[in-house]
């Protein structure tokens, strides 16, 4: 009898260890901390020592263990509501996510000011990584419940629905005319110490040649400074012939026209420095699109096509 008593003890005891460490683990300190230490009590040895120094422990003992126990219960039970509680949270935010996302926002006191937490943080996500349908959607939402709500505070959605409407006018005119795709770099002239300019954008498409040269695209490049100004085609791989040739330039749906190309100072044939640059370099700033034909050593005439959108602000944003 004694013997099964002991192993109940321990049972208990590690049982009531396991819960200190567990409840500790949840962050709760002084709860783990009584039930380690009921747990550690309850082990036989332990036990037998108390009860040399306190014969009368036997009695409390039983009480102790009703008390501790009902504890132990009450903080699980605890921790199972709370977390109850906050995955009903959890939930209740989806539904409303949910409604709002499908137009169907309730006007009732009880939801109002949820709804309008949810819809800050809809649009705050979408500020941050939206796509123009969902741009829209959460528009016309946001539009209706401040139209429907005009006594509530809602200065902050009103802030966020404005930078929505402005992303959302951005995003469709990328659509319509082509993301810009220019990059800038700037250096100093070591000799003259004048600041040069340089724009550059990638084409489009890339042209196959014969071997032994590869698969190439092209860049068209700008570089100004106070004193000069170039326009130039580069390409990776092959050699632009500009001997006594010239190249043809289209922009948009505008008639082509033929400008002297030449080779670069240094002889390496795959630069070509294109004439009339104040010409070509005006018609980039009002151009989207803009195709030019040249002659590839092997290949005869290619033309490589280039999204110009954005040239016009580029140089504003780069402007000294």
């Amino acid at each position: 009898m004694k013997t099964i008593f002991n192993f109940l003890l321990y049972l208990l005891g590690f049982f009531f260890i396991l819960g200190g460490f567990m409840t500790l683990t949840e962050g709760q300190t002084v709860p783990a901390l009584f039930i380690l230490s009921f747990g550690i009590l309850l082990l036989p040895k332990v036990y037998q020592e108390v009860k040399q120094k306190f014969p009368k422990i036997k009695k409390l003992y039983y009480i102790t263990l009703t008390i501790f126990t009902f504890i132990f219960g009450m903080i699980s039970l605890g921790n199972k509501t709370l977390e109850e509680i906050e995955n009903l949270k959890q939930t209740n935010s989806g539904v409303i996510l949910s409604e709002i996302n499908s137009g169907k926002i309730e006007n009732n006191t009880g939801k109002i000011e949820e709804t309008l937490n949810a819809l800050i943080k809809r649009s705050s996500e979408l500020i941050a990584n939206g796509g123009i349908n969902s741009i829209k959607a959460q528009i016309e939402i946001n539009d209706k419940f401040i139209n429907e709500n005009g006594t509530l505070d809602t200065k902050k959605l009103n802030s966020l629905n404005s930078g929505l409407k402005g992303l959302l006018e951005t995003l469709e005119k990328e659509e319509k005319e082509g993301k810009p795709e220019w990059l800038f770099t700037a250096f100093k002239d070591k000799l003259t110490d004048e600041v040069k300019e340089v724009y550059y954008v990638t084409s489009k498409n890339s042209v196959e040649q014969k071997f032994p040269y590869k698969t190439t695209n092209a860049q068209l490049v700008v570089r100004k400074s106070k004193s000069n100004l170039d326009v130039y085609i580069k390409i990776q791989s092959g050699q632009i012939l500009t001997y006594n040739r010239t190249a043809t330039l289209r922009f948009d749906d505008k008639k082509a026209f033929n400008v002297g190309i030449n080779g670069s100072n240094d002889s390496d044939s795959t630069y070509g420095f294109l004439d009339s640059e104040n010409k070509i370099f005006e018609e980039l700033k009002k151009s989207k699109r803009l195709r030019i034909q040249i002659d590839l050593y092997q290949n005869g005439g290619v033309v490589f096509d280039f999204n110009t959108v954005g040239f016009k602000d580029a140089l504003i944003k780069n402007k000294d």
